[in-house]
């Protein structure tokens, strides 16, 4: 998986690889020096019925000073739910 993120106004390049989008960036976040967290819980759901519904993801991680923090994401796709979590609790240790 490739990524970027902004940081003090510069854009950056991440890249990892995994058994699935969140793994991957996880492991992405690791080799750029971004991870002070271990992801300890996931779950996912549909918004609504239908084949058009979109994903509701919760994760939960923990910081390394032990501060469990949950961040929400909602896309029609499964996968970027999850990543948009992810990004939202990663962003709350900030």
């Amino acid at each position: 998986m490739q990524s970027q993120y902004i940081h003090q106004r510069r854009k950056k390049a991440i890249e990892g690889f995994g058994n699935g989008p969140i793994n991957a960036f996880v492991h992405a976040m690791e080799s750029a020096g971004l991870k002070d967290y271990k992801v300890t819980d996931y779950r996912s759901h549909a918004v609504r019925g239908g084949s058009d519904a979109s994903a509701a993801s919760y994760v939960q991680i923990q910081h390394e000073d032990g501060r469990l923090l949950w961040g929400t994401g909602v896309d029609p796709s499964i996968e970027m739910a999850g990543l948009k979590a992810l990004v939202t609790a990663w962003n709350l240790l900030r």
